[in-house]
């Protein structure tokens, strides 16, 4: 899952160069986190690593672990320096072989803050193809590499349904709390490495 505030860990200064790809997503409040896990859960492949996966907004797929050491520097210098913002949920996202869930964030935040990060490390020549594209959509994937269709469509009508009650009962909207950060690992789970936060609003207001 998530870590959640007494789960939070500073990542550490080092990992080895060997280590698998860091993955860098954005942290979302529990309300919307749990929500959208829940749905994740239950429509995504369970003979799949990613089942066991959070539902996770995912900035970069793939950066290299022997550019650790200044991944997370940019990284701690651009959350000491970012507000917390707004997010919620969007609409429903058809994709290949599954779906998600677009996520608004206020004012296109979080594509800024990605892209502020993607041209620092586009400049050192690291970014894989995938991570070094600018068309970024904030989504959290529900469903992926599902081949059989029916299952697609349920997903996609559960997901719909849950999208609407969510907005119907006033849960559909939160906040973007920092980063987090994961090993890759073979076989496709993820290593929690730790957190970044935002800075909260009313301290920034004090400062």
């Amino acid at each position: 899952t998530n870590p959640s505030e007494n789960e939070k860990q500073t990542p550490p200064t080092t990992i080895p160069r060997d280590a698998g790809p860091i993955v860098l997503t954005l942290r979302i409040t529990p309300l919307l986190a749990n929500l959208l896990a829940s749905l994740r859960h239950k429509h995504f492949p369970r003979h799949l690593a990613g089942h066991s996966l959070p539902a996770h907004v995912t900035l970069f797929h793939a950066l290299p672990s022997a550019e650790y050491p200044h991944i997370i520097s940019t990284i701690t210098n651009l959350a000491s320096s970012t507000t917390r913002f707004h997010v919620g949920l969007g609409n429903l996202m058809r994709m290949r072989r599954g779906c998600g869930v677009t996520i608004e964030c206020e004012g296109q935040t979080a594509k800024n803050v990605r892209e502020l990060l993607r041209k620092d490390w586009d400049t050192r020549g690291f970014l894989t193809p995938q991570d070094r594209q600018t068309g970024f959509q904030s989504h959290v994937t529900i469903q992926n590499k599902q081949d059989n269709p029916t299952r697609v469509q349920s997903a996609m009508a559960d997901t719909q349904k849950i999208i609407e009650e969510a907005k119907r009962n006033q849960q559909a909207q939160g906040w973007a709390e920092g980063f987090d950060l994961w090993e890759y690992m073979k076989g496709g789970n993820w290593r929690y490495l730790g957190s970044f936060d935002f800075q909260d609003e009313e301290l920034t207001r004090t400062t």
